[in-house]
């Protein structure tokens, strides 16, 4: 099940980066990433009113507020890479990023998390995914 919500997601983060990079065209890289910030704000706010949730901000580490930061960054490289390549290779970049950069995560246990140390699997299937993410962008 979980893998389905993967996949899903796969498919909801491409759709998001269409639509992103369109946005970027027609305001310019900075504006379209606070417009849509802006927006999502707006949408989570009116579910909040309708759950009647009460917001309750509770002591958390300072690196916690660095979110939004690395939300604001990931909109802006999303819609250069979106606008500027074609989806099946900005897609791969990403993927291949997200890919090394999880695997050298888990081997650290990066932000408290779970420590996996890096296998010959795991080095196997990232020189595939580079590989494949450097075929693309050769033969485009």
């Amino acid at each position: 099940m979980a893998a389905s919500f993967g996949f899903i997601t796969g498919v909801l983060v491409t759709l998001m980066n269409l639509v992103n990079a369109q946005l970027s065209g027609f305001f310019g890289n900075p504006f379209a990433t606070a417009l849509i910030h802006l927006g999502g704000l707006l949408i989570i706010s009116v579910v909040c009113l309708v759950r009647l949730e009460r917001i309750r901000i509770p002591k958390v580490p300072l690196w916690v507020w660095s979110a939004g930061l690395v939300g604001i960054l990931t909109i802006l490289f999303s819609n250069a890479a979106f606008s500027n390549l074609d989806m099946t290779l900005a897609t791969a970049a990403v993927l291949a990023g997200q890919v090394a950069f999880g695997m050298i995560f888990d081997a650290i246990g990066f932000m408290g998390s779970r420590k996996i140390p890096i296998g010959k699997r795991q080095l196997s299937s990232l020189a595939l995914i580079l590989l494949g993410t450097a075929a693309m962008a050769i033969w485009r």
